[in-house]
């Protein structure tokens, strides 16, 4: 017969991990701590004698990590006393009821995260286990390293779990809903996962661990591990059965799948590393957020100069796939305290783990790069400041393949490289817009004197600029179409050539369309149309392109994005000039309206009404809805929906019972044979069957 341990401990799971916001993680017996906060347990001993003993007779040990010891701080003893101290482990007495002792723990607020045993040691020098925690980052510290002041902010980076990610164009930016899910409870071993398996931890465990108190080494060694994806050791995060990346919504199946060793089938985008990202860093603590960079350049090599090719029809062509400017990147920024650096540049730091190349020697990760750093052109700065810097201040030059097969270079009106960057605002879902945290104004003083300076600390000659571009063309070229269109319509695409030279001119207008990958590399061009005409000094003249919904609709990728070009040359010239304009198009999908009670009572049944209307000429076939939301739905819930005819309307109702309180976020996405996915959601508001009790009473009593 197993005798009694001669300390019975009660870790008091649910007080301490409501104390410490980690209640959504915990387990009945799970102990979640936030590093730098007091953390109280229950003491009872079984023998009289030990009753009777001064607590201080008695050591609180916590062991951490391989091979624990002191020398490393993976082994921490300290005595249990009437007075504790913030700035290492310490213990101190708070209550004595009934022969239960109350004692309150305090951990260093630059302690290892991970997971830890704590012991006590016995005056007669046993030594017995009490049981286990899991110790994270802890914004609301002032001592921790990722210490953020304001309240607001960390409700919404460290512990909401729903966002959205910004995807599109800078004139048409589309929103996309994201669950992280860093409070599922298999997500802290998830994390663990990602830093055991870690390249630099796997050859040194021992001195590795233990800089698993500094969020820098934290965040790089995650987002190494979220940005291999050699060709021998490619471990990349997909779709779950194959659905492509605009139909995820969740880290949470996609992150369930790698922790079971599970092979990822099909590729995922550069956002859906960010969400991940995202998803690990918040569950451990680290104030994190997704931003999107519109127009960023793929890594310029140090060059700041970006050169676009397009051949004789106007049509943009690739020489390479370095030479390409994504319409939008997606990164994270992490708020953290750069103790290696100057005070100044404390605060949000650059993080981007999609894997374009190997950075930093063996790190698939850039960053972390202090976002003021970027802002005032010091890229000697570690980390990888320089590529951050780069994919937001680089220059465009265009080059136009002539009739003999060469490349000339072309006046243009091109998007700027970086002239919108943004993020979800704090605690709504409107768009906000951080450029300015960035860039300086465009044209100012202090923007040109950084890019100066960026140029000067990349050993380039700050003096040399391109002459051609300084130049007025004699020819200007502007598309003057919206920057969205309906789908299911018709094209009109307006251009306006002016001749601003001293001569007359015999001009050849080509309007192209193509069809534009996420990674900014375009299909070939599937329409175009051509305009001669001839133009006096000064004179200004307009022209009109139709093109069809049937040209467009099998050439529609799933961003739903064209990219139109107007190419500008002079036909009878060999040395004439050309000039190029291009314009992003969005071909909007009807939205998905979600009708429900925006408050709903826990354990109670809810209906939502999903309805869409068909803007086609076509019946839509293969209607399936896909619904979920945490606290809302268990899982995933699948509905096939009958055939749209044309101008008609789908009406679907959803029924569920939420069962967390809180504000909650439904999911649903529809899928057909000619729209694809269409994503939509909305909140709601969960009260507790005790709240809403108690307001019936209260109306009743009045």
């Amino acid at each position: 017969m197993k005798e009694d341990p001669p300390v019975r401990c009660d870790l008091q799971v649910f007080k301490n991990n409501s104390d410490h916001r980690t209640i959504g993680l915990s387990k009945e017996t799970c102990l979640f701590l936030r590093r730098g906060q007091e953390f109280t347990i229950n003491l009872t001993f079984q023998d009289q004698t030990l009753r009777q003993e001064d607590l201080t007779k008695f050591t609180l040990i916590t062991t951490t990590g391989p091979n624990p010891s002191k020398l490393n701080r993976t082994k921490n003893s300290f005595k249990i006393t009437s007075l504790g101290d913030k700035t290492t482990w310490s213990a101190r007495v708070v209550d004595c009821v009934q022969g239960i002792w109350t004692v309150s723990i305090t951990s260093p607020a630059d302690a290892i995260i991970g997971y830890y045993s704590v012991l006590i040691k016995i005056s007669s020098g046993v030594v017995q286990d009490l049981g286990e925690f899991m110790m994270l980052f802890n914004p609301w510290c002032k001592d921790d390293q990722v210490y953020l002041y304001n309240e607001a902010e960390r409700q919404e980076f460290v512990l909401s779990e729903d966002s959205i990610i910004y995807l599109g164009t800078e004139s048409s930016p589309q929103p996309h809903p994201w669950h992280f899910g860093q409070f599922e409870e298999f997500i802290p071993d998830v994390c663990l996962k990602f830093l055991d398996t870690s390249p630099r931890y796997q050859e040194d465990p021992e001195n590795n661990y233990v800089k698993r108190n500094d969020p820098v080494y934290i965040a790089q060694e995650i987002g190494n591990i979220i940005g291999r994806w050699d060709e021998r050791d490619r471990v990349t995060f997909m779709c779950e059965n194959r659905r492509l990346s605009y139909t995820l919504v969740s880290s949470v199946p996609i992150l369930r799948l790698w922790f079971r060793d599970e092979p990822p089938p099909a590729y995922g985008h550069h956002w859906v590393f960010a969400a991940l990202f995202c998803t690990v860093l918040r569950c451990l603590g680290i104030p994190t957020r997704l931003v999107t960079n519109y127009n960023s350049a793929y890594d310029t090599d140090r060059t700041l100069q970006k050169d676009i090719y397009y051949d004789k029809n106007g049509a943009r062509i690739h020489r390479s796939r370095s030479d390409s400017v994504w319409h939008f990147h997606v990164w994270n920024e992490c708020w953290m305290e750069r103790r290696d650096l100057r005070k100044e540049y404390n605060g949000w730091q650059v993080l981007d783990a999609s894997a374009q190349l190997k950075y930093s020697g063996q790190l698939y990760c850039s960053g972390p790069a202090p976002v003021r750093a970027i802002k005032e052109g010091h890229v000697d700065l570690k980390y990888d400041t320089t590529l951050i810097f780069s994919k937001v201040y680089s220059d465009k030059v265009v080059l136009v393949r002539d009739s003999l097969g060469h490349f000339r270079k072309a006046y243009s009106k091109i998007r700027h490289v970086g002239d919108g960057i943004s993020t979800k605002s704090v605690g709504s879902d409107v768009q906000d817009d951080i450029t300015l945290h960035y860039k300086y104004p465009k044209g100012s003083k202090e923007e040109h004197e950084a890019v100066e300076r960026a140029k000067q600390l990349m050993l380039q000659d700050p003096q040399v600029t391109d002459d051609h571009l300084n130049i007025l063309s004699p020819i200007l070229v502007s598309i003057t179409s919206q920057n969205e269109q309906v789908y299911g319509e018709d094209i009109t695409l307006s251009v306006t050539v002016s001749n601003v030279s001293e001569e007359e001119k015999d001009l050849e207008l080509v309007l192209g369309a193509q069809s534009v990958q996420d990674y900014a590399i375009t299909r070939t061009q599937f329409w175009s149309e051509k305009f001669h005409f001839h133009l006096s000094r000064g004179e200004e003249r307009s022209a009109s392109g139709r093109m069809n919904y049937t040209a467009y609709k099998r050439e529609l990728l799933d961003n739903n994005l064209l990219r139109i070009t107007a190419l500008v040359k002079e036909p009878r010239h060999d040395n004439g000039c050309y000039v190029v304009a291009d314009q992003d198009l969005t071909i909007c999908k009807p939205c998905l309206v979600i009708k429900m009670p925006k408050i709903a009572v826990q354990f109670q049944p809810i209906t939502a009404m999903v309805s869409l209307s068909n803007p086609l000429r076509e019946t839509l076939e293969e209607c399936v809805i896909r619904t979920s939301g945490k606290g809302l739905l268990h899982g995933e819930k699948i509905y096939r929906c009958k055939n749209v005819s044309p101008g008609d309307n789908l009406l679907y109702p959803l029924t569920f019972i939420p069962t967390q309180v809180g504000e909650q976020r439904l999911y649903v996405q529809l899928h057909t044979d000619k729209l694809g996915v269409i994503n939509g959601f909305q909140g709601l508001e969960v009260l507790s069957c005790d709240v809403q009790q108690c307001k019936f009473t209260h109306f009743n009593a009045n």
